[in-house]
């Protein structure tokens, strides 16, 4: 054979053939174009011939070096370690979500608290990552309901950092119903991203994230608020465009309910909609039956939930699909955007750990939500 292939895959997709490489490149040739290349039969300097070496689906001597850096480059996470730290203050919570993956307990439950001593060792392990990266995410339950600790992880990880010198991020997940003025501040002073769930319009959000009396203010108007609140106190600010994340988790309720979703997250003034679809995880497996649907179901529901994406960018309303932006950083710029879910290796204990509220350690986030599960049933 006059040219050595590069090792790739295929998958025919209607009268075509898409190829991938380990390093990120793809190319889709017809039958024709395959069977040349298979057989060895391209012409050297033929523009195919070029495009597959520039691609590095055909290598030589020109371009050897250049490949093997890029799938160096590709794969440097491998030697980093862990960056992505999912600290759980509290396995309490105040709400009843439907699929609730992280099997939280009641808010009034004994025993689910994070203490200080656990949370110093904790945070003590964390700084032994020999990544440059420290990203410190606090999960529940409601972390809020342990505040103190929440409190006590940042500046201690703080103080250890002015000798450690790591690029030190945190972040929290928050349903936002114990949110205050005083928390509030307090994070947006420590630079904390924050993020909370958003199923949709307010009877789908109420729907899926009850308060366990349903009694009372509605889980959607404080979701609400708060992003408002925190948005417009982030812009008084200054800093940037007044960002603050929400994430959604599609039930069968969701599925007609395609263009109230993506609605409720532009008028809201976010910049994202992640539609996320639901895990067999945790409390959600009481629940399967009821509010799950079929793989077909979720594509029907994210074909139009696109379709109407693009027709408001078109039209001058600016909103992201955050899954399909991920992928196609992957495909179209061959840049890895570091979202450990669709890494390959996925990115348990390599790029993320998780750390219970009793001290427990987790390959990942999921592997807590699998294990917690199956220990507590």
């Amino acid at each position: 054979m006059p040219y050595l292939e590069n090792m790739y895959r295929k998958r025919k997709i209607g009268n075509k053939f898409l190829l991938t490489t380990d390093h990120g490149s793809w190319m889709c040739l017809d039958e024709f174009q395959l069977r040349m290349f298979q057989n060895g039969r391209l012409k050297m300097g033929s523009n195919l011939f070029k495009v597959l070496k520039q691609t590095g689906f055909i290598i030589d001597d020109d371009n050897r070096d250049e490949m093997v850096l890029k799938i160096r480059e590709k794969y440097n996470f491998l030697w980093e370690g862990a960056s992505l730290h999912i600290v759980v203050p509290t396995l309490r919570c105040n709400q009843k979500c439907l699929y609730c993956h992280a099997s939280s307990k009641p808010e009034y439950a004994k025993g689910f608290n994070m203490d200080e001593k656990t949370a110093k060792a904790t945070v003590d392990f964390i700084f032994q990552s020999p990544s440059p990266y420290i990203i410190i995410e606090f999960q529940g339950g409601e972390p809020l309901l342990n505040f103190k600790i929440v409190k006590y992880v940042i500046e201690y990880s703080k103080k250890l950092n002015k000798l450690r010198k790591k690029k030190l991020y945190f972040s929290i997940v928050s349903n936002f119903s114990l949110m205050d003025s005083g928390k509030m501040n307090y994070l947006l002073n420590n630079k904390v991203g924050i993020c909370t769930s958003l199923d949709g319009a307010e009877w789908l959000h109420n729907k899926n994230r009850p308060f366990p009396n349903g009694a009372g203010k509605k889980s959607y108007d404080y979701t609400k608020k708060w992003i408002k609140t925190i948005i417009a106190e982030q812009k008084r600010r200054g800093n940037g465009s007044g960002k603050v994340n929400a994430l959604m988790t599609i039930t069968r309720y969701s599925l007609d309910n395609w263009k109230g979703v993506v609605d409720e997250y532009v008028d809201l003034g976010l910049e994202y909609v992640f539609l996320r679809f639901l895990n067999n995880l945790g409390d959600a497996r009481k629940t399967w039956k009821a509010i799950s649907y079929s793989a077909e179901e979720f594509i029907d529901f994210w074909k139009k939930s696109m379709d109407y994406i693009l027709y408001l960018n078109k039209n001058g309303k600016t909103i992201t699909e955050r899954f399909t932006w991920l992928i196609l950083q992957k495909i179209i710029e061959n840049h890895e955007p570091n979202f450990l879910d669709q890494r390959s290796p996925c990115g348990a204990v390599i790029g993320q750990m998780t750390y219970n509220y009793n001290g427990d350690i987790y390959s990942c986030d999921e592997g807590r939500m699998f294990l917690s599960w199956e220990t507590l049933r």
